[in-house]
């Protein structure tokens, strides 16, 4: 309850609204946040998702869950990750994916605020291995909206996948518009592989 009114309270602050249909909070999957372009995307999300009275989860390396900062860290669903040595992330995300609890692993696709020449494939390649749907959120800071989109369950054609996710994305900006990245994985052509534990942390 706490964590909703904080979430809703923080987007009102900054004049910010959501808009499409959110995962029910007994949801099992992957969501992704995107155009991740800026610091406040995380903000933005955390807010939207726990607005939504979802329970995100996701990845953070280790080195963050030192001290005091563990418990913020985990009271907003961090997952502390080793990037140096990932080992078994992959199963253990497919695991708990398929335990039959509420879980939504929220990804930032292209990995870096920074521009890219495109997404990382981690996230389509977690969500294939794990048979998990995907759902597509997004920051527009030129209307001041985050968006839900519609689940998409993958089939295995990357590409025919990635055209639903594009045109989601095609007229979202992110918080900094320089910095929005293409929708395209490397090897769309070719046919999905499972994540490699260094995909998944990167992802």
């Amino acid at each position: 309850m706490i964590r909703r009114v904080l979430g809703k309270s923080y987007l009102r602050a900054i004049g910010w609204s959501i808009h499409g249909t959110p995962p029910d909070r007994e949801h099992i999957g992957l969501m992704l946040a995107a155009p991740h372009t800026s610091n406040h995307d995380f903000l933005l999300m955390l807010s939207t998702a726990w607005a939504s009275d979802l329970s995100p989860k996701y990845l953070a390396k280790k080195e963050l869950f030192r001290g005091p900062a563990v418990y913020w860290w985990r009271f907003t669903g961090g997952i502390a990750t080793d990037r140096n040595d990932p080992g078994t992330l992959v199963t253990d995300l497919t695991a708990r994916a398929g335990s039959g609890e509420a879980f939504i692993l929220v990804i930032a696709p292209e990995g870096t605020r920074k521009l890219t020449k495109g997404w990382k494939s981690g996230f389509y390649r977690i969500a294939a291995e794990a048979d998990i749907p995907v759902t597509p959120c997004s920051v527009d800071s030129t209307t001041k909206q985050i968006w839900y989109g519609s689940t998409i369950h993958l089939t295995g054609d990357m590409k025919a996948d990635m055209d639903l996710i594009r045109e989601f994305y095609a007229d979202k900006a992110g918080y900094t518009p320089a910095n929005k990245s293409p929708v395209r994985l490397a090897g769309e052509d070719q046919p999905a592989q499972p994540a490699s534990p260094d995909e998944a942390a990167q992802a």
